[in-house]
């Protein structure tokens, strides 16, 4: 039972489409922080009660104090905020989710056979993945769907690019959040499942669904992703099927195109708009490199935001210009957010962070890369799953085998 347990909670680590408070309390009440304090007093016992002693993981030691400085960095912040009350919310949750996930972390490294667990969990949570995009499609499509179920507890509801294309996020309620957090099951298969036409399959599909959220800092991320994990591993081979398979689709779009020139006329439209999305010129774009300009002037305007910020969870103080009404309004940049909102320091802590559980990461590199090429126009501070990457990545946990030479 326990074990199920974790695959849901490995499962359901970004479904913040899920809301136990229903859209009614101060924070999203995920499945996370509903199941994190539940699994935790049994995996304490577990660890405690044997017979010998399990020491700490090499570089626990170390990240428990990158964790201390950094929490002790953005208390500071927190303190001399613009708006206290958002800023003690915020930090709070902040808080709760590195202790609980630091304290699971370690210990379900500590299990027996964690790849087989990291790698089930990866399974059902891509599952649930395509099951809501499937929801979403089809709520898209039928307006006469409902939009939520059950008073709240659960949003059906696509983002949307343009009015006319759909955003599906899977799990996640934001479409970046939610493409990267494909890209974080997408590593764990490729790390902890073995090979089998089961995984191939999952991990195609996993990589169409990144490409459905729309989003371009998760597309670039998993280009970073799929190159190091099919290229370095050598698991991408172009074979006779495959070769055979893309002659035989571009054989029929040449025929359609000379014998039905006007059915490709709507598809050409739609090709229009999403094209458009990834492109520099575009709305969103331009509005990134706003927001990053922003970061900077907001860090560096005196002496006391360069070092404690405006406080930490307060960006959305000083974008209501561009995000009217947005309680959520960032920089789009982890790195700038945590220098305008909590100073230099803690920006470079969180780089170095990030820095070391690359250099230590070991088979969980290929998505450390991913996630620092992600957050330089993205925020995922808030997403259980990234700190927990960083903690396994650190301290090199579960244990893996040694990474094939070139």
């Amino acid at each position: 039972m326990r074990d199920r347990l974790l695959f849901v909670w490995i499962a359901l680590l970004g479904a913040t489409r899920v809301d136990f408070l229903l859209g009614g309390g101060p924070f999203i009440l995920t499945p996370f922080l509903l199941l994190s304090p539940l699994l935790l007093p049994g995996e304490i016992h577990r660890v405690t009660t044997r017979p010998h002693p399990t020491p700490l993981p090499q570089g626990a030691t170390g990240w428990l104090l990158a964790v201390a400085a950094l929490s002790a960095i953005l208390l500071l912040s927190a303190f001399g905020a613009m708006e206290l009350g958002a800023a003690g919310r915020r930090l709070g949750l902040l808080l709760a989710q590195l202790g609980l996930l630091t304290a699971l972390g370690l210990a379900l490294a500590d299990r027996p056979a964690p790849k087989a667990l990291l790698a089930r969990g990866a399974y059902w949570g891509l599952a649930t993945v395509f099951l809501m995009n499937v929801v979403q499609l089809a709520v898209w499509l039928v307006p006469a769907l409902p939009r939520t179920v059950a008073g709240g507890l659960l949003g059906l509801e696509p983002g949307s690019y343009a009015g006319v294309l759909p955003r599906l996020t899977g799990i996640s309620h934001d479409p970046n959040l939610g493409g990267a957090l494909i890209l974080f099951y997408l590593a764990v298969l490729a790390f902890a499942a073995p090979p089998s036409r089961l995984r191939t399959a999952v991990l195609w599909g996993g990589a169409v669904s990144v490409v459905l959220t729309l989003s371009r800092s998760a597309g670039l991320a998993g280009l970073v992703l799929w190159g190091w994990v099919l290229i370095r591993r050598g698991e991408f081979r172009v074979t006779p099927l495959l070769a055979g398979s893309l002659a035989a689709a571009t054989g029929a779009v040449v025929a359609l195109a000379g014998f039905a020139p006007g059915f490709f006329e709507p598809l050409a439209d739609v090709w229009s708009i999403a094209s458009n999305r990834f492109t520099l010129t575009e709305d969103s774009a331009a509005q990134h490199v706003q927001l990053l300009g922003r970061a900077w002037e907001v860090g560096t305007h005196d002496l006391k935001s360069l070092f404690l910020g405006i406080g930490y969870g307060n960006a959305y103080m000083v974008t209501q210009d561009m995000f009217p009404g947005n309680v959520y309004g960032n920089f789009h940049s982890i790195f700038l957010t945590f220098f305008a909102e909590a100073g230099v320091l803690a920006a470079l802590l969180l780089t170095a962070m990030m820095g070391t559980a690359w250099v230590r990461g070991g088979a969980w590199r290929p998505l450390i890369g991913a996630l620092l090429v992600y957050n330089l126009f993205q925020q995922t501070q808030t997403e259980p799953w990234f700190w927990l990457v960083l903690l396994w990545a650190w301290t090199r946990t579960p244990a893996e085998e040694p990474e094939p030479t070139a």
